[in-house]
C-alpha cells in the first residue's frame, strides 16, 4: 500500500476531501496524546463514535481491556457500577452536555482518569471540565473534527502483539496518501451518497460517517435481508469481516436488492479509517 499531502489550514473550512484530509491530518498528528492506564472505556457522543472505533478497535486487538459506550450509557450504566480506570470521551460539538456530563460523572466518583477529545470547547464549557481535572485534548484550527479525530485515534493506538506490530505501523506511517490510496481503489467515484448505508463490524465508522452526512440510519449487513425487493444500499465492509457475511452477500441478489460493496483490505485497524475515507469520496462532505 502507498500513502502524499502537506498540511494546511483554511480560515473559511476546507473546500474540498483533499483539503479535508490534510488540515485533518496535520492537526492530528500535532494532538497530545492521552494517558490510556488500565481498563479503558472508550465513550462518545453523536458521529465522534466512528473515531472512537477505531481505537476501540486498536485497543482490544492489543490485548488491553477495554469497553465501548454512548456516553449517556456510560454515565448512567456503567462508570458507578464498575471499576474504570480511563474514560476517553470523543466529543463532536465544543458544546456537547453529554460528554461533559459524563466526564462529571467520573471525576465525582473517583478513581478514573478522566480525557476529553474535543473541537475547541465553549469557554463555559472548558471551565467546568478543567474544574473537574479532565485531561482536555482540543483541536486546535478549522480542521474537521472527526477525520482529525479519526487519524488522531490511530496515532495513540497501543502497540500490538507480534509480526502484526511492524504491518500496522508501515500503515500509519503511510497515512500522507492514505485518501490517494482510497481513491484509486474506489475507482471512480460513485454516486451512492443517497444510499442507506450497511456495514460489518470493522468498518462501521465508514457507515457511520456516511449517515452522519446524508441523515440516513446505519445499520449492520444483515439488515439487507429484511429489505423490500428493489431497494439499494451502498455497504461497508472488510476482508477480515466478510466470510461472515456470504450467506448475506449471496442472497441480496435473488431478492431483487442492489447492494453496492465497498470492501477495505488493510489492517483490521486501520480498516475503520479507510472506510471514513472511502465515505469522505461518495458523500463529498468532510466532517
Amino acid at each position: 500500500m502507498k500513502h502524499a499531502a502537506a498540511v494546511g489550514h483554511s480560515s473559511t473550512g476546507p473546500s474540498s476531501p483533499e483539503e479535508a484530509y490534510r488540515q485533518a491530518l496535520g492537526t492530528a498528528r500535532r494532538l497530545p496524546r492521552p494517558r490510556l492506564e488500565g481498563e479503558v472505556l472508550v465513550a462518545y457522543t453523536g458521529a465522534a463514535e466512528a473515531p472512537a472505533r477505531i481505537l476501540y478497535t486498536a485497543l482490544t486487538h492489543s490485548g488491553s481491556k477495554a469497553l465501548i459506550a454512548h456516553s449517556v450509557e456510560a454515565a448512567r450504566h456503567i462508570v458507578p457500577y464498575r471499576d474504570i480506570d480511563t474514560v476517553l470521551i470523543y466529543s463532536p460539538s465544543g458544546r456537547d452536555p453529554r460528554s461533559l456530563g459524563l466526564a462529571e460523572t467520573a471525576s465525582l466518583l473517583g478513581g478514573e482518569r478522566v480525557a476529553l477529545v474535543t473541537p475547541q470547547m465553549h469557554p463555559a464549557y472548558r471551565e467546568k471540565a478543567e474544574s473537574l481535572g479532565v485531561e482536555l485534548v482540543e483541536l486546535p484550527g478549522k480542521a474537521p473534527p472527526i477525520l482529525a479525530m479519526a487519524l488522531a485515534s490511530l496515532h495513540w493506538a497501543p502497540k500490538q502483539m507480534g509480526p502484526r506490530a511492524g504491518r500496522l505501523e508501515a500503515e500509519i506511517g503511510e497515512l500522507d496518501s492514505a485518501l490517494e490510496w482510497t481513491r484509486e481503489t474506489l475507482g471512480a467515484t460513485p454516486s451512492y451518497a443517497g444510499l442507506e448505508a450497511l456495514y460489518t463490524p470493522a468498518a462501521k465508522p465508514g457507515a457511520i460517517y456516511h449517515c452522519a452526512t446524508t441523515g440516513c440510519t446505519p445499520r449492520p449487513l444483515e439488515a439487507v435481508l429484511s429489505m423490500p425487493r428493489g431497494a439499494e444500499a451502498v455497504a461497508y465492509t472488510t476482508s477480515v469481516d466478510e466470510q461472515d457475511y456470504k450467506d448475506v452477500t449471496a442472497s441480496h441478489a435473488a431478492r431483487g436488492i442492489k447492494l453496492h460493496v465497498i470492501r477495505i483490505n488493510t489492517d483490521p485497524i486501520t480498516a475503520g479509517l479507510y472506510s471514513i475515507l472511502a465515505a469522505l469520496l461518495i458523500t463529498q462532505k468532510p466532517l
